[in-house]
């Protein structure tokens, strides 16, 4: 994806973002993949801070989610847990996100279900923070929990133990 506007992000990473994201739908390379994901994180949510940015990046980050190999997943689940904690520094921008965030919620709970721990376990970590119903998110998570592989199941057992 080429910028046609006007990037509003952190303002260090306005010129890597573009093929940060190249990396991410394409690498294979895992630290390539940290390396990009962390870039993309800092620009659209730096400091705990959401930028504008961030509505430009998630359907790129979405792309990954829907085609992407289990690195790259797995790091945009960690980018955009980041997302959903960082606070909107205009209103608008998270109205502008909302949209993004909700597919990016279906496409965790189908990748809840999947066979990759590191991935199974990122999505844990999105929805925990991102599905602001904790009945929802505790139904949700019971009945993906018996498919889940080792280590994911533990971290989705925690959440379901913090829930009401």
């Amino acid at each position: 994806m080429s910028w046609n506007g006007e990037w509003l992000s952190a303002p260090a990473y306005a010129d890597r973002i573009g093929p940060a994201l190249a990396v991410l739908r394409t690498s294979q390379d895992t630290g390539e993949i940290r390396r990009a994901a962390s870039t993309v994180e800092n620009a659209v949510a730096h400091n705990q801070v959401l930028y504008r940015g961030a509505a430009q990046a998630l359907p790129s980050l979405l792309d990954v989610l829907d085609g992407g190999e289990a690195p790259a997943k797995a790091a945009v689940y960690d980018v955009l847990t980041e997302i959903v904690l960082a606070e909107p520094d205009d209103p608008d921008v998270l109205e502008a996100c909302r949209p993004y965030l909700r597919r990016a919620v279906d496409a965790a709970w189908r990748d809840a279900g999947g066979t990759d721990e590191e991935v199974v376990s990122r999505t844990i970590d999105f929805l925990g923070n991102a599905v602001a119903d904790p009945g929802l998110l505790g139904r949700g998570l019971r009945e993906k929990l018996a498919g889940m592989p080792g280590e994911a199941r533990k971290k989705a057992e925690e959440w379901l133990e913090e829930l009401p």
